[in-house]
C-alpha cells in the first residue's frame, strides 16, 4: 500500500506478482479450460466444474457472470473487462461497472461467509 499512495505503478512486474503458474491433471478428457492471462482464483471453481460437465451451484453461477468484465481482482489491483488495469477496489468508483460488480461480490460474499444463504436458493 505503501507505493501505491505515493502513485508508484510498477506496471507489468508489478502485476506479475499475482501470477500463479497452474497445472490441471485429470484421468478423463476435459474440454480446454478458457481463461484470461490472468483471472482470479474465485472464478476456478466454476472452471472446473463446466470442465467436468457437472452442474453450477447458483453462487457460482453469479460470479461466473463477471469473468468477463472484471477477470482479475484482489485487495490492490483489479483489471477490467476491456483489459485495463486499475488500483484495487478502494479506488474504484462506486458508479462505475467495477464498482457495481466490487458490490456485487462482497455482498454475495457475505451472504455465503455470515448471511442466510439466499444465493443457494433457486
Amino acid at each position: 500500500h505503501t507505493f501505491a499512495s505515493v502513485g508508484f505503478d510498477a506496471g507489468e512486474l508489478g502485476r506479475r506478482r499475482y501470477e500463479t503458474a497452474a497445472l490441471f491433471w485429470s484421468n478423463q478428457p476435459l474440454p480446454k479450460i478458457e481463461a484470461k492471462p490472468a483471472f482470479s482464483v474465485f472464478y476456478l471453481s466454476a472452471k472446473i466444474l463446466r470442465a467436468a460437465r457437472l452442474p453450477l451451484p447458483k453462487h457460482l453461477r453469479i460470479v461466473s457472470t463477471f469473468e468477463s468484465k472484471m477477470p482479475s481482482l484482489n485487495a490492490s489491483l483489479l483489471q477490467s473487462g476491456d483489459g485495463r488495469w486499475l488500483a484495487g477496489p478502494s479506488a474504484v468508483d462506486a458508479s462505475s461497472t467495477e464498482g457495481a460488480i466490487i458490490e456485487a461480490l462482497s455482498l454475495l460474499a457475505y451472504d455465503r461467509l455470515m448471511g442466510e444463504r439466499l444465493s443457494e436458493r433457486e
